[in-house]
């Protein structure tokens, strides 16, 4: 989602915010995003499995319901079909949630 802040888009400002007080965990997120892609169709069975667990016992199954979704949604798009042997898109943190923001606003723009 782009909004302006002071003349700045909102995800300028949450990544300089992360780098400065979360920078390891940043370039955790940098290194390991891009190489999520071709393998998030596989979680999304694994996340579910894990829901239904956490509901068995009575907890909360929401986060990881919410986790199935994403990787449902990363599978869904161009990154999901590629393989992790022949990959050509999403190479860097940046052009991994450029795809997904996109893909967010389409589905968004049509329900």
């Amino acid at each position: 989602m782009i909004h302006p802040i002071e003349g700045r888009l909102l995800a300028d400002v949450l990544t300089d915010e992360l780098q400065d007080s979360q920078g390891e965990l940043f370039k955790g997120f940098a290194r390991q995003i891009p190489r999520m892609p071709p393998k998030a169709y596989r979680w999304v069975g694994e996340m579910e499995e894990i829901a239904r667990t956490f509901a068995d016992l009575s907890l909360s199954s929401q986060m990881v319901e919410g986790a199935a979704a994403l990787y449902r949604l990363v599978g869904q798009t161009e990154l999901g079909e590629e393989t992790p042997a022949e990959r050509h898109l999403g190479q860097t943190l940046e052009e991994v949630t450029g795809i997904l923001a996109s893909a967010l606003k389409e589905e968004a723009d049509h329900p």
